[in-house]
Protein backbone atom coordinates (compact mmCIF):
# COMPACT_ATOMS: atom_id res chain seq x y z
CA UNK A 1 0.00 0.00 0.00
CA UNK A 2 0.98 3.56 -1.03
CA UNK A 3 1.43 6.14 1.57
CA UNK A 4 -1.55 7.83 -0.12
CA UNK A 5 -3.41 4.46 0.00
CA UNK A 6 -2.64 4.19 4.02
CA UNK A 7 -3.88 8.03 4.69
CA UNK A 8 -7.10 7.53 2.53
CA UNK A 9 -7.35 4.10 4.73
CA UNK A 10 -7.02 6.14 7.91
CA UNK A 11 -8.47 8.89 7.45
CA UNK A 12 -11.93 6.90 6.59
CA UNK A 13 -11.51 5.75 9.76
CA UNK A 14 -12.29 8.99 11.78
CA UNK A 15 -15.03 8.16 14.15
CA UNK A 16 -15.27 4.50 14.02
CA UNK A 17 -15.54 2.84 17.68
CA UNK A 18 -14.85 -0.40 18.48
CA UNK A 19 -15.58 -2.29 22.04
CA UNK A 20 -13.25 -4.83 23.78
CA UNK A 21 -13.47 -7.17 26.73
CA UNK A 22 -11.47 -8.95 28.80
CA UNK A 23 -11.77 -10.50 32.76
CA UNK A 24 -9.22 -9.56 34.65
CA UNK A 25 -7.13 -12.43 35.69
CA UNK A 26 -4.28 -13.34 37.97
CA UNK A 27 -1.69 -12.38 35.29
CA UNK A 28 -3.02 -8.75 35.06
CA UNK A 29 -2.93 -7.96 38.76
CA UNK A 30 -1.09 -5.35 40.49
CA UNK A 31 2.24 -6.37 41.75
CA UNK A 32 4.93 -3.60 41.66
CA UNK A 33 3.95 -3.07 45.35
CA UNK A 34 4.02 -5.66 47.93
CA UNK A 35 1.77 -4.62 50.36
CA UNK A 36 -1.09 -4.56 47.92
CA UNK A 37 -0.91 -8.06 46.12
CA UNK A 38 -3.79 -9.64 48.90
CA UNK A 39 -6.08 -6.68 47.19
CA UNK A 40 -5.77 -8.49 43.82
CA UNK A 41 -6.42 -5.17 42.00
CA UNK A 42 -5.74 -4.78 38.06
CA UNK A 43 -3.10 -2.91 37.21
CA UNK A 44 -2.23 -0.03 35.27
CA UNK A 45 0.57 -1.74 33.81
CA UNK A 46 -2.12 -4.83 32.82
CA UNK A 47 -4.60 -2.43 31.26
CA UNK A 48 -2.07 -0.51 29.20
CA UNK A 49 -0.58 -3.67 27.70
CA UNK A 50 -4.26 -4.37 26.90
CA UNK A 51 -5.13 -0.92 25.37
CA UNK A 52 -2.00 -1.81 23.01
CA UNK A 53 -3.85 -5.08 22.10
CA UNK A 54 -6.96 -3.64 20.74
CA UNK A 55 -5.73 -0.79 19.24
CA UNK A 56 -2.89 -2.84 17.27
CA UNK A 57 -6.15 -5.21 16.55
CA UNK A 58 -8.15 -2.66 15.31
CA UNK A 59 -5.57 -1.25 12.64
CA UNK A 60 -4.94 -4.86 11.29
CA UNK A 61 -8.77 -5.52 11.18
CA UNK A 62 -9.22 -2.23 9.04
CA UNK A 63 -6.08 -0.98 7.37
CA UNK A 64 -5.02 -4.11 4.80
CA UNK A 65 -1.14 -3.93 3.08
CA UNK A 66 1.77 -5.89 2.90
CA UNK A 67 3.99 -5.99 5.93
CA UNK A 68 2.88 -2.38 7.84
CA UNK A 69 3.61 -2.11 11.09
CA UNK A 70 1.60 -0.29 13.67
CA UNK A 71 4.19 1.17 16.26
CA UNK A 72 3.06 3.06 19.81
CA UNK A 73 4.00 6.60 19.18
CA UNK A 74 1.90 8.49 22.42
CA UNK A 75 -0.27 7.35 25.13
CA UNK A 76 -2.26 9.81 27.48
CA UNK A 77 -3.38 7.70 30.55
CA UNK A 78 -5.31 8.17 32.95
CA UNK A 79 -6.21 5.33 35.65
CA UNK A 80 -9.16 6.55 38.06
CA UNK A 81 -10.48 3.69 40.30
CA UNK A 82 -9.57 -0.21 41.35
CA UNK A 83 -10.85 -3.01 39.62
CA UNK A 84 -10.95 -6.39 41.54
CA UNK A 85 -9.72 -9.90 40.23
CA UNK A 86 -12.27 -11.46 38.05
CA UNK A 87 -13.80 -8.00 37.11
CA UNK A 88 -15.04 -7.65 33.52
CA UNK A 89 -13.19 -5.52 31.77
CA UNK A 90 -14.97 -3.37 28.58
CA UNK A 91 -13.03 -0.75 26.74
CA UNK A 92 -14.00 1.70 24.03
CA UNK A 93 -12.16 2.67 21.26
CA UNK A 94 -12.75 5.30 18.94
CA UNK A 95 -10.94 6.86 16.16
CA UNK A 96 -10.46 10.39 17.11
CA UNK A 97 -8.23 12.07 14.30
CA UNK A 98 -5.78 11.26 11.51
CA UNK A 99 -2.64 12.87 10.48
CA UNK A 100 -0.91 11.54 7.73
CA UNK A 101 0.33 8.07 8.71
CA UNK A 102 -0.66 8.58 12.33
CA UNK A 103 -3.58 7.63 13.71
CA UNK A 104 -5.49 9.24 17.22
CA UNK A 105 -7.55 7.01 19.74
CA UNK A 106 -9.62 8.14 22.52
CA UNK A 107 -9.81 5.51 24.86
CA UNK A 108 -12.44 4.92 27.90
CA UNK A 109 -12.35 1.79 30.04
CA UNK A 110 -15.09 0.59 32.77
CA UNK A 111 -15.79 -2.15 34.78
CA UNK A 112 -19.43 -4.00 36.19
CA UNK A 113 -19.75 -0.51 38.48
CA UNK A 114 -17.91 2.36 37.29
CA UNK A 115 -15.32 4.47 34.91
CA UNK A 116 -11.81 3.12 35.89
CA UNK A 117 -9.44 5.18 32.77
CA UNK A 118 -9.60 6.99 29.91
CA UNK A 119 -7.22 8.63 27.60
CA UNK A 120 -5.56 8.74 24.44
CA UNK A 121 -3.36 6.37 22.76
CA UNK A 122 -1.39 6.98 19.54
CA UNK A 123 -0.32 4.99 16.62
CA UNK A 124 1.73 5.47 13.50
CA UNK A 125 1.83 2.98 10.81
CA UNK A 126 5.10 1.91 9.09
CA UNK A 127 6.61 -0.46 6.45
CA UNK A 128 8.61 -3.20 7.45
CA UNK A 129 10.72 -1.54 4.64
CA UNK A 130 11.13 1.48 6.03
CA UNK A 131 11.66 -0.20 9.41
CA UNK A 132 14.44 -1.90 8.02
CA UNK A 133 16.30 1.25 6.70
CA UNK A 134 16.03 2.88 9.53
CA UNK A 135 17.95 -0.04 11.23
CA UNK A 136 20.69 -0.43 8.32
CA UNK A 137 21.56 3.31 9.41
CA UNK A 138 21.88 2.76 12.82
CA UNK A 139 24.10 -0.39 12.33
CA UNK A 140 26.60 1.52 10.07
Amino acid sequence: MTMMGIEQTLSNLVGQSQNYQFRVKESDLWQEDPWILDLKVLSSRALIHRLFEFSHQFLVENVFGGELAFAVTDLDYRHLAPTPLGSSITVRLSVENTLRNHINFLFVAYDEHEEIANGRISRVVLSKDLIGRNIQKKML
